[in-house]
């Protein structure tokens, strides 16, 4: 009886200790990598500079590409309208163009746009040339209205206006518009080989004279800090980090002097 007890003490005992064992926490293990949504990201801070050939240089790395969302901002958001003439033969090109005006559309309506146009700046100040004495903020905030001046309302309707029309010449010109007309003619020579940011360069460069902005008709020393210039370098920055990878950049890359000689402007006499 005696050694029967002994016997149940001892198991007893031996339950006692397992379960003691298997109660106690666990050692927390360092993860070998932070989730994907936890990845530290230096972008807003970092980006400050305009009309750059590359805002930040992508290097294939995983940290860096979750950095490279788009943060919506708090204003009123641009949309478009658009109209495109001639395009039956070039059914291609104008879903390529749609993609890239709603890819533009995410880039005007972020908030890394507003902080790069709020800093563009001119001989160490933050302003534009030919700014029609509206500051930075002003300008920003008149292309989210989207008030073309041929708008019969006359009132913002935070929309892009644009009949794009097409036609085939073997010239510098990427594009030209009238002052007295929506459309923006685009040159087929240089859309069929040129990439998606150099294409939201030049429309929303044409764009911004629809809105009444102008730069000189030479090539001085100061156009490339106009607003249709400026604005249009931005966008094709920001285009070319957040939408279009390191090898796609490198394609149809052109500097910022050899894009002034692509836009005309074409005044009625």
């Amino acid at each position: 009886m005696i050694g029967k007890s002994y016997s149940q003490i001892q198991c007893s005992l031996i339950l006692l200790t397992l379960l003691a064992i298997s109660c106690k926490k666990p050692i927390a293990q360092a993860p070998d990598s932070l989730p994907q949504n936890e990845s530290a990201c230096p972008f807003e801070d970092e980006i400050k500079e305009t009309h750059t050939d590359s805002i930040i240089e992508n290097n294939g790395d995983e940290t860096q590409n979750n950095c490279k969302i788009l943060s919506p901002s708090n204003e009123i958001h641009l949309n478009s309208n658009l109209e495109y003439q001639n395009f039956s033969e070039e059914v291609e090109l104008k879903l390529q163009l749609e993609s890239v005006i709603e890819k533009t559309l995410k880039i005007i309506n972020s908030k890394q746009f507003k902080q790069a146009v709020l800093n563009h700046q001119y001989k160490d100040e933050k302003v534009f040339v030919q700014n029609q004495d509206l500051s930075n903020e002003e300008i920003y905030f008149s292309l989210l209205d989207g008030l073309e001046i041929l708008d019969p309302n006359r009132s913002p309707d935070h929309e892009i206006d644009l009949k794009i029309k097409k036609y085939y010449k073997r010239t510098s010109t990427i594009g030209y518009t009238y002052p007295s007309s929506l459309v923006v003619n685009i040159n087929l020579y240089h859309y069929r080989k040129m990439s998606e940011a150099k294409m939201a360069q030049n429309l929303i460069h044409e764009w911004t004279h629809k809105l009444g902005y102008k730069h000189d008709r030479k090539r001085t020393s100061r156009r490339k800090y106009s607003i249709p210039y400026g604005v249009g370098y931005i966008i094709r920055d920001l285009y070319q980090f957040h939408f279009l990878n390191q090898k796609q950049n490198n394609l149809n890359t052109v500097t910022n002097s050899q894009h002034e000689a692509s836009c005309t402007v074409i005044h009625d006499e």
